[in-house]
């Protein structure tokens, strides 16, 4: 007979003390600290056992502290317990309805590392990068026209074409800073 009067007691202060648990949420969230009543409300859960109402609760405390993936989990299993609960499903749908759809970045590599040079360097800097691609650029043609080996120039030709390219590129970058610099 002790054992289950101690049993019943047992019972009986672990239910005072999580519902005293989510009674401290509550007032936390009323005070407006949603962290405090986020852990309090997972503790009376965990303490107290699943319930539409605390779930409903701890949804709405993600909702208040930007949480909003954690609110919908909250919302969603306070439906999955008790799908009458109305609350609930509108709060669910009114933050289905917060969530903005972020788009892909469909850019490649090149262009983000592209992107990421172009908008890092000055226009000094590109400045000084076009006259050493350019200097190069002199230096592969003196290069080609004294060589008498095909392979040689061959390879020359190739490095000309790249250098060429990458001199045009931070020429065109250099004046599009200054026209954007001008207006």
């Amino acid at each position: 007979m002790k054992y289950i009067f101690a049993f019943c007691l047992t019972l009986i202060s672990l239910s005072a003390s999580a519902t005293s648990l989510a009674l401290r949420a509550d007032s936390a969230y009323n005070r407006e600290d949603y962290a405090d009543a986020i852990r309090l409300y997972n503790e009376a859960i965990a303490g107290e056992g699943v319930s539409s109402n605390l779930y409903y609760n701890l949804g709405n405390a993600y909702y208040r502290d930007n949480r909003l993936g954690k609110a919908i989990l909250s919302y969603e299993r306070a439906l999955a317990l008790d799908p009458s609960n109305e609350e609930a499903a509108t709060n669910l749908e009114f933050v289905r309805t917060r969530i903005e759809d972020v788009p892909e970045d469909d850019s490649s590599f090149l262009s983000n590392v592209h992107g990421n040079i172009v908008s890092n360097m000055s226009p000094d800097a590109w400045a000084w990068t076009a006259l050493v691609l350019f200097i190069i650029v002199l230096g592969t043609v003196a290069l080609y026209i004294f060589f008498k080996c095909h392979s040689a120039q061959g390879r020359l030709l190739r490095r000309y074409f790249c250098a060429r390219v990458l001199c045009l590129l931070a020429r065109h970058r250099l004046s599009d800073r200054q026209r954007l610099r001008q207006a």
